[in-house]
């Protein structure tokens, strides 16, 4: 009988925000989400982080020590506005109702022309957002309502070093 051996630590991106279709420049985005409520945040495009499709480990649960981001979102408004925007995950397995902001609520003035806007680096673990498989959303809200539309590059990305439980 042969012996199968498995990974205890496993390591995976994603750009759960890619786009199928090919473009001739390579810039895409996700669809374009609008603001309709003055000052209250709507959530853009959540997505998980789950590698229940791996092939090696079908089914890969875990606790990871760090996740690494690379996100990017554009936003625009057709009056001179206050945008706030934020990034923020949550555990799936248990789901957890308690989202943790991963990068805090940033205030921007937002204008006719496209606002890109990059964070990256590592984000330890925390009370809420530690395991695998997690959930990943972007939120902004405007001081106007109707004013301000965003959206999510597809060259975001999302890694993440974590032990198999």
């Amino acid at each position: 009988m042969a012996r199968v051996t498995v990974e205890k630590v496993k390591d995976f991106t994603v750009h759960p925000w890619m786009s199928s279709a090919l473009v001739v420049n390579g810039v895409q985005y996700d669809s374009i989400n609008n603001v309709a409520t003055t000052n209250t945040y709507i959530s853009v495009n959540a997505r998980p982080f789950n590698v229940i499709k791996d092939p090696i480990y079908p089914g890969g649960r875990g606790h990871f020590e760090y996740v690494e981001f690379g996100l990017t979102a554009a936003f625009q408004a057709n009056a001179t506005t206050l945008l706030n925007y934020k990034w923020r995950a949550r555990n799936l397995n248990p789901v957890t109702t308690a989202w943790v902001d991963i990068k805090p609520d940033e205030l921007h003035q937002a204008t006719t022309g496209w606002l890109d806007t990059t964070v990256s680096g590592r984000i330890k673990a925390v009370a809420d957002f530690n395991s695998v498989p997690f959930e990943v959303e972007m939120q902004f809200r405007t001081n106007h309502a109707d004013v301000g539309i965003g959206r999510i590059k597809n060259s975001s990305y999302i890694y993440c070093q974590y032990q198999i439980n």
